[in-house]
């Protein structure tokens, strides 16, 4: 079986909870991260050595990623879980 390539939407305080989890597992493969904050999105881009995204909607047009990780505040859940699933993305 192929790892599963994931990404995570949100890098603030819960963030490295997730990417450090992905990188634990054995089946999956941290692709990408995604910040509206372009600086902490490059960060945590070069700390995972993974892609950066600066848009959540222009990481969930990539066919590469399979899962979406959602670490944003509440308020923004449901809308971005509904996006993910609406482009083929399981979604945590």
């Amino acid at each position: 079986m192929n790892k599963l390539n994931c990404a995570i939407i949100g890098c603030g305080r819960i963030f490295s909870t997730h990417a450090d989890a992905i990188l634990k597992c054995t089946d999956a493969n941290l692709y990408a991260v995604c910040d509206s904050d372009k600086e902490r999105a490059e960060k945590a881009a070069k700390k995972y050595q993974c892609r950066a995204f600066y848009d959540y909607k222009d990481l969930l047009n990539d066919k590469l990623i399979d899962v979406v990780h959602i670490c944003t505040p509440n308020y923004l859940h449901a809308a971005m879980a509904i996006d993910a699933m609406q482009h083929g993305k399981h979604v945590f």
